[in-house]
This record gives structure tokens, C-alpha cells and sequence, in this order.
């Protein structure tokens, strides 16, 4: 059944606090609040009240625990074991979700409070997220990374996907593996149960000079009707960008959709950067096409404005046209 269609106006507001205290021992001990604010105001959805105010407190403490050593050689290795405990609410009003439809787990926000990418959506209840990394930063030049963690739940409140890794009161392992040496980057990201049964992975292989970049991805995720997606889905990514000169430069992309043989996405762009503007320009072309869904191309002009003081992200206006 369709959605009835709405539209909504949302102010959101997030506030955080943290206090680190290091002892003796190389312990590394932190107390942590969070506070998220949102308000809504929302027109022709009778599924949702009219206005919609609400506000989701969060409470943590942390506890770090780094160990380094010099290799023969001359490498630095660092180890460190992490344990999160955080306490929210089990329940929150709910409001039109937007922009936090698809999840994904990876150990950027391993430990955040929220790993929905969103504000229509947060996360609820008590967990506790477990961690543990080593890197190695060799003067040959080269580096390598290891990181694995996992969040377990106090109840499932049935708030993720089966596809994000993140369900049931034991989320999936979580393993990402980084490699660095002479401009070339390869990384894996992995989601597995406890039957080494794999959820998602991910394979890039980038190779980064002073003039150019060029990047190759294979993502692998598992079925979920949830998500709309009713078979295993396979993509292979490729990406390119070139330092034009001066504030100029360019970039290409296209998506190849292994599962169903086809081309799915290609897109081209110039950008203009400085100190106080940033302008994109693209043109996008989407093959992918189904029953609801035809091939369309797309223009889009894109202005971000910056420096208006320090530790803003600036503003950003879009105008985008297509069939």
C-alpha cells in the first residue's frame, strides 16, 4: 500500500557534552551527554499529529585503554581495546523519516550515539558498543589498520534493519582492514553473524596522486525486504577526479549493477573551489529502469558559501532540472 503523501517542516538541534580524564596507568576514562532536539510541523499526513515536538536525552561513560610499541625497525604500533556503555530512552514520538530510510554500520560511528545518518530517526535504548584496533605506521612509508567491534543491546526494540548489521540484541562483527603505501589504498569492510554468515562487505582499491585520483569498489549486500531489496545485490563502483589547475577540477563516476547486468549511474562534474565559495556543476545520467521507475538525465548546479566565521560548514543552494 502507498504512503499518503505529506509535507513537513523540521527544525532539529543536537547538543553534546564529554569530560576525559587520563590516569596514570595510560587509561583513558570519559563521562558523555547528548541531547537531540526536534520539531516538526507537518501538513496532509494523517498518520502523524499536525505539530510534533519531542527531545531524546542520552547518557555514557567510556573507557579506553591504548598500548604502542617500536618495532625493530623503527614502526609504531598502537593497540587499543574500547567499552561504551550508553543509557537513552526505549521510546521516542515518532516523526517522518526522510533521511534515515538506509543504515550503515562501519567503525566511523562504531561509537557514536546515533548511527542513523539522520534526524528523523534516533537511536534508542541502552547498549553497549565494544571495540578493538591496531595500526602499524611503518617509515618505509607504508601503513596498516585493523579494527573490529560489535554492539549488544540491553532489548531489542526492533529499530534497524536485518541488512545494516545492527538488529536484534547483538548486532553483526564489524571488521574493517586498511593498507597504505606509495599513493595506493586498499580497504575491506566487512558485516558477519556469529555463523560467519556475511551481511554486507565492501572492497575499494584507490591510487591517489598529486594531479589525479582513481578509485574501483565492489559492495556486496545481503537480501532485505525491508530495505526494497528482495534478492542479494552486487554493484561495482568506479570514480575518478583531476586537479584541473587552479581552483578547478573535475571528476567522473559511473555504477555498473552486477546483480542485474546493466549500468545503473554515470555522472560527470566540474567543480570551483576558494577560500569563500564552492561551485558544482554535473550532469548525471540514471539507466536503472523498472515498472514505477523510467532512465533519467540530470542537471544540477550546486553553490556552497564558507567563511562566514570559523567552525561553520557554510551554506549550500541546489538547483537541479531533468526529465
Amino acid at each position: 500500500a502507498l504512503a499518503p503523501l505529506g509535507a513537513w517542516i523540521a527544525v532539529t538541534g543536537r547538543f553534546d557534552w564529554r569530560q576525559d580524564v587520563v590516569l596514570r596507568n595510560g587509561m583513558q576514562i570519559a563521562g558523555l551527554a547528548d541531547l537531540a532536539v526536534d520539531a516538526y510541523t507537518i501538513a496532509d499526513d494523517p498518520s502523524f499529529e499536525p505539530s510534533v515536538v519531542r527531545a531524546l536525552p542520552a547518557l555514557g561513560a567510556e573507557l579506553r585503554w591504548p598500548f604502542s610499541r617500536v618495532a625493530p625497525g623503527g614502526a609504531v604500533e598502537v593497540l587499543e581495546p574500547v567499552a561504551q556503555i550508553v543509557w537513552a530512552p526505549d521510546s521516542l514520538t515518532e516523526a517522518p523519516n526522510e533521511d534515515s530510510t538506509v543504515v550503515e554500520f562501519d567503525e566511523g560511528n562504531l561509537f557514536a550515539f546515533s548511527r542513523f545518518p539522520g534526524s528523523d530517526r534516533r537511536e534508542l535504548g541502552a547498549r553497549a558498543n565494544l571495540g578493538l584496533s591496531w595500526a602499524r605506521h611503518d617509515p618505509d612509508g607504508w601503513s596498516a589498520s585493523l579494527a573490529a567491534g560489535r554492539v549488544i543491546r540491553a532489548e531489542d526494540l526492533g529499530q534497524f534493519t536485518t541488512a545494516s548489521g545492527l538488529s536484534g540484541t547483538s548486532s553483526d562483527w564489524l571488521l574493517a582492514a586498511r593498507l597504505e603505501a606509495g599513493g595506493l589504498e586498499l580497504t575491506n569492510r566487512a558485516l558477519f553473524d556469529d555463523e560467519f554468515g556475511i551481511a554486507r562487505d565492501e572492497l575499494r582499491l584507490g591510487w591517489r596522486q598529486r594531479h589525479f585520483d582513481l578509485a574501483a569498489s565492489y559492495i556486496w549486500i545481503g537480501e532485505d525486504p525491508a530495505e526494497n531489496r528482495p534478492e542479494d545485490s552486487a554493484e561495482v563502483y568506479l570514480d575518478g577526479g583531476v586537479r584541473l589547475g587552479g581552483n578547478w577540477s573535475g571528476d567522473v563516476e559511473a555504477r555498473y549493477d552486477v546483480t542485474a547486468g546493466r549500468l545503473s549511474n554515470t555522472a560527470l562534474g566540474v567543480t570551483y573551489r576558494n577560500e569563500c565559495v564552492s561551485v558544482d556543476l554535473s550532469l548525471s545520467r540514471r539507466y536503472t529502469s523498472s515498472a514505477s521507475v523510467d532512465p533519467s538525465t540530470e542537471f544540477a548546479l550546486e553553490v556552497a558559501l564558507s567563511g562566514f566565521g570559523s567552525g561553520h560548514q557554510g551554506r549550500r543552494y541546489r538547483k537541479s532540472c531533468g526529465p
